[in-house]
């Protein structure tokens, strides 16, 4: 858990870590989401970002860069040069204020996970992966989580709200919960997408982001995709899919609903591994 120090129960811990050594599913995704979530935590550390700021008054600090002139002519002088340096540890050199929006997605990120039979094996453990450490990424970012795991249109979803405690700390049993569900069957991406726009609608921040992982093995109707590209400019979200190709896949249906699309043969590069900075 980020930060630790927390108290829990001693024997909760203890079956939960019964659980992860007795079950070979659950031992293999804890190993896959080691090596991802380290992966995506170096690139997330990597990325420089820089808004559209504009100054709009003078203040006090001692950032170097947004220093005014004034000041930095004073480390000409011998004398001015040891004020500067007092100044500059207590933070009251004068410089530059700067304001910007912070356009970035804040609102909820949302995954969709691809339950259906198709995605047994290999696929079911890859796509629990990249969840999981979208939800570490979630949790740093202080943004509520939710994964709705899905099948056939008739298969009821399985909507699971992973960090609604204080500090955004994912719940345990809540995880362990996803990692176990697997519903099997049919694939069907419109009623969880309609699910994943509701909640969009309902939340406190706007600009959230939709996950949607599966191997892409299934159509949509036209006119639904139609009303979808429309509600998605509407309340200005992106949805950001996954492919699970380590079998047969399709991009089908996924390009004319994505905005973005990495596959899991590319999450070993920086160039694929980008959703993870995107989100």
């Amino acid at each position: 858990e980020i930060g630790g120090g927390e108290r829990g129960s001693a024997a909760q811990r203890i079956e939960l870590g019964k659980r992860l050594a007795n079950t070979a599913k659950l031992q293999k995704l804890a190993r896959m989401v080691g090596r991802m979530r380290e992966q995506a935590l170096a690139l997330r550390r990597t990325v420089f970002e820089r808004g559209n700021d504009e100054l709009f008054e003078v203040g006090r600090g001692n950032q170097l860069s947004r220093l005014l002139p004034c000041e930095l002519s004073a480390l000409r002088h011998p004398l001015l040069r040891r004020d500067f340096t007092r100044r500059y540890l207590d933070g009251e050199l004068m410089q530059y204020s700067l304001r910007g929006v912070d356009d970035r997605g804040r609102g909820p990120m949302i995954v969709c996970l691809d339950g259906s039979s198709s995605m047994a094996g290999d696929k079911e453990i890859w796509a629990k992966a990249v969840t999981l450490t979208l939800l570490e990424i979630a949790q740093r970012q202080r943004r509520l989580f939710r994964a709705i795991c899905f099948a056939a249109a008739d298969t009821p979803l399985r909507i699971l709200d992973l960090n609604r405690q204080r500090r955004f700390v994912a719940e345990t049993e809540k995880i362990f919960e996803l990692a176990d569900y697997f519903p099997g069957g049919g694939t069907d991406f419109q009623v969880p997408l309609d699910a994943a726009v509701a909640c969009l609608k309902e939340a406190r921040y706007k600009r959230g982001d939709i996950v949607f992982i599966t191997d892409g093995e299934c159509g949509v109707d036209p006119g639904w995709l139609n009303r979808f590209r429309e509600i998605k400019a509407k309340h200005d979200f992106r949805l950001l899919s996954v492919l699970i190709d380590v079998g047969p896949s399709s991009l089908g249906a996924l390009r004319g609903l994505s905005d973005r699309i990495t596959t899991i043969t590319h999450l070993t590069s920086e160039a694929g591994a980008q959703i993870f900075v995107d989100v």
